[in-house]
């Protein structure tokens, strides 16, 4: 069973012009949408690349805090869903597991020697947590997405893991990006593009936090 619906409903869920709609408000936000950007795709796509699926895979996404590494992997998740590949939202609680079907709480990780489980082919997702200091998480055992800033002092730790995982830089949004996605914001409409100008392309300042006058 699964507590949170917007997961267990994932599967139904299809992309319409760089758009993904959902029937429940995406976790953390009260948003329904989600715009997957161009690098959204590109980082998907070298991040998920395996030369075999019998191998582990590492890699590391990272970039300004507050352009939507968070949300990025939510649209992994989404991708890994329709794909039917296994999937572990590690960094929830409780944890949430895909198992190429249907969505489950994981309250508690099966034993770490349960290489039946704990495969490559299993994708695990970690947000801002160092994944070699998870009680219980076998990194050794499964592929694994970490995202984070750059200054997150465990990203030392897992990059000495073999393979060796890539860093994928995720860019500040565009002003183009940012005009899209502005009207989910019913009060930025008249002060978002200053504040672009002046804090540059980052949804958090420009779009979420505005309370704050910039110029101060």
């Amino acid at each position: 069973m699964i507590s949170d619906s917007f997961f267990s409903h994932l599967p139904t869920i299809v992309e319409n012009n760089n758009w993904l709609e959902f029937a429940y408000p995406i976790p953390l936000t009260e948003r329904q949408k989600l715009y997957i950007r161009s690098s959204y795709k590109v980082i998907a796509k070298n991040a998920l690349s395996k030369a075999s699926t019998n191998r582990r895979k590492y890699s590391i996404i990272s970039g300004t805090p507050g352009i939507g590494k968070s949300m990025f992997l939510f649209y992994i998740f989404w991708q890994l869903v329709k794909e039917g590949k296994r999937v572990l939202f590690v960094t929830r609680e409780p944890a949430i597991y895909f198992d190429g079907n249907s969505t489950f709480d994981y309250p508690q990780y099966p034993l770490s020697s349960n290489r039946q489980f704990w495969t490559p082919d299993l994708w695990c997702l970690v947000d801002s947590k160092d994944p070699t200091n998870i009680p219980g998480f076998p990194v050794d055992a499964c592929s694994v997405i970490l995202s984070t800033t750059p200054r997150s002092d465990f990203i030392s730790g897992f990059s000495k893991l073999v393979p060796a995982p890539p860093v994928f830089y995720m860019p500040l949004w565009t002003r183009e990006e940012l005009e899209v996605v502005a009207p989910l914001y019913s009060n930025v409409a008249n002060i978002w593009m200053n504040r672009f100008e002046l804090l540059g392309g980052v949804p958090r300042l420009v779009l979420e936090q505005t309370e704050q006058d910039p110029t101060w």
